[in-house]
């Protein structure tokens, strides 16, 4: 019994740690970004970035934006398709139906779900949609295994938000940036590196 109940604490300790490592000490991480989120013409509408908050709340109006094109030049409220400017976010719960569309499909035991009240929790990770006119069954999300919390840029823009693969390297930077803390998460990427 004894042996037993060292070893569940043992596994109890490591799988807490393990779960507290992986949120970020900064106020959020970019995971990845879906630079080609080919929807026929309505790409631009249906590309996806996700982000994982880090120890603290954060309302999503206190995210913007900011991108780089080849130049490498940061600009504010900005795509890495510096055409498109980045929009704002639509208020959670427009999209319910949208949503609804979505884990309809959903198999596994993911979940989407809009932050009601602006506020994404502390160690949660998020989808940022790139239009609230994206399509509900673009991508496959049948197979989703965690809880996201989705976020949708304002419509408006139609053009790709990130630059798509070119064979020619040129580096794009995508910036999230914290309007209270002044933090941000950067990531770039060259598109000659994307898969064709």
């Amino acid at each position: 019994m004894r042996l037993t109940l060292i070893i569940s604490t043992i596994f109890l300790l490591s799988f807490t740690n393990h779960l507290q490592a992986q949120i970020p000490t900064k106020v959020f991480e970019i995971e990845s970004i879906l630079v080609d989120g080919c929807a026929g013409s309505d790409e631009g509408r249906n590309e996806m970035v996700t982000f994982i908050c880090g120890p603290n709340n954060i309302s999503i109006n206190d995210i913007r934006v900011d991108g780089a094109g080849s130049t490498g030049v940061i600009t504010t409220n900005v795509w890495p398709n510096t055409n498109n400017p980045f929009r704002g976010w639509e208020t959670p719960g427009t999209m319910y139906t949208e949503v609804a569309q979505i884990n309809a499909t959903i198999s596994n035991c993911g979940y989407l779900v809009e932050p009601l009240d602006d506020t994404i929790p502390a160690g949660k990770k998020c989808l940022i949609i790139t239009s609230t006119e994206f399509s509900p069954f673009a991508h496959d999300f049948s197979t989703l295994i965690d809880t996201l919390f989705v976020i949708f840029q304002n419509a408006g823009n139609t053009n790709g938000h990130f630059v798509n693969y070119n064979s020619s390297s040129s580096e794009r930077t995508l910036r999230l940036y914290h309007l209270i803390s002044l933090e941000s998460d950067t990531i770039i990427y060259d598109r000659s590196l994307l898969v064709n």
